[in-house]
């Protein structure tokens, strides 16, 4: 038994695997695993998980973008999939397009702590899509948890090389 969620999302329940534009994927408790490296790397953990997750979201990104017309339509499917994989409920709010500046909102975010690496997850993930949909290296900075409507959200935007 198998099932397609959308035009590039499907699961083979049988065989017990899951897959993203081809490419599988596995579903795993990420932020314990990055409690752990905060414990054995300390500060260094966030420079890991950071890169890692940029890196698959550019990666992730490039290989949705080969199944799409548009980077709009590659934007508006990993937003889909955002929520697919248990990462909460992604919004966008561009405040300049020339220049990148992009607050992201999560809702119901795994992520309920801005101590450690894990607020790299998502952040970094974003970093990584929206570095290839302008064309240019952007960060993330400015991280906060909203405990009160569940909410995580940090700013995207040009690093500083």
């Amino acid at each position: 038994m198998s099932s397609t969620i959308s035009k590039d999302f499907y699961v083979n329940r049988e065989k017990g695997e899951t897959y993203i534009a081809n490419l599988r994927v596995v579903s795993i408790i990420i932020t314990n695993i990055c409690k752990f490296l905060d414990e054995i790397l300390g500060f260094g953990a966030e420079t890991i998980v950071h890169y890692a997750w940029f890196n698959y979201g550019r990666n992730l990104f490039n290989k949705i973008l080969e199944r799409y017309n548009t980077k709009h339509e590659a934007l508006e499917f990993l937003l889909t999939v955002h929520k697919l994989m248990g990462l909460g409920i992604p919004n966008l709010k561009i405040k300049n397009q020339t220049t990148p500046i992009i607050i992201v909102e999560i809702k119901n975010p795994p992520i309920k702590s801005l101590e450690g690496s894990a607020k790299r997850i998502i952040a970094s993930f974003w970093a990584g899509i929206l570095s290839e949909y302008y064309e240019k290296i952007l960060t993330c900075i400015h991280f906060k948890y909203d405990e009160r409507i569940n909410t995580f959200s940090f700013l995207v935007c040009p690093a500083l090389i």
